[in-house]
C-alpha cells in the first residue's frame, strides 16, 4: 500500500502493514497524542475523540465528526497565518506554530478512521508533520507496537 508516511519512512509504513488492527489502533493512539500533546493544542473536542481512540473505538462517529471540523478550523487558521506571514504582518514561527495544530488535530481524525491501517498510518504521517520530529514518532511507535 502506497501512503503518505512512505514517502518520508518507507521503513515505517512497512511495518506498520505487518501488524494486527489492535496494534495499528494503539500507534494511532501513540501518534495523535503525541502530536496533541507537543503542539499543546488543547480543545474540547479533542477530549473524546483522544478517549475513543485509545479505547479502539473506530465507529465515534460524532468524535471524527468534531475533531474533522475543528481541523478544518485550524487549518484555515494556519492559511490565514501563512499570508501573514509571507506578507511579513506575522512572523513564520506563528506561521508554523498554527500548522503543527491543525497537523495534530488531523492525526487525532486520521487516528479514528475505520480502516486500522490506513488510521494508522495517516495519524502517523500527520503527527510527524506536526512535531517535526520523525525520531520522536518512530520512538512512539515503536513503544506502542512493543506492548
Amino acid at each position: 500500500m502506497t501512503s503518505r508516511l512512505s514517502t518520508i519512512a518507507e521503513d515505517l509504513a512497512e511495518r506498520l502493514s505487518r501488524q494486527s488492527a489492535g496494534r495499528l489502533r494503539r500507534v494511532a493512539a501513540a501518534a495523535a497524542g503525541l502530536a496533541v500533546e507537543r503542539t499543546q493544542l488543547a480543545d474540547p473536542r479533542l477530549d473524546a475523540a483522544l478517549a475513543a481512540v485509545r479505547d479502539g473505538d473506530p465507529a465515534a462517529v460524532a468524535e471524527l465528526s468534531q475533531v474533522l471540523a475543528l481541523t478544518e478550523e485550524l487549518d484555515e487558521i494556519a492559511w490565514d497565518a501563512q499570508e501573514q506571514a509571507e506578507a511579513g504582518v506575522l512572523p513564520q514561527q506563528a506561521y508554523l506554530a498554527a500548522f503543527a495544530r491543525a497537523r495534530a488535530a488531523a492525526s487525532v481524525g486520521f487516528a479514528l478512521e475505520p480502516d486500522a491501517l490506513h488510521a494508522a498510518l495517516e495519524s502517523v504521517y500527520e503527527a510527524q508533520a506536526a512535531v517535526a520530529d520523525l525520531e520522536a514518532v518512530r520512538a512512539v511507535v515503536a513503544a506502542a507496537l512493543a506492548d
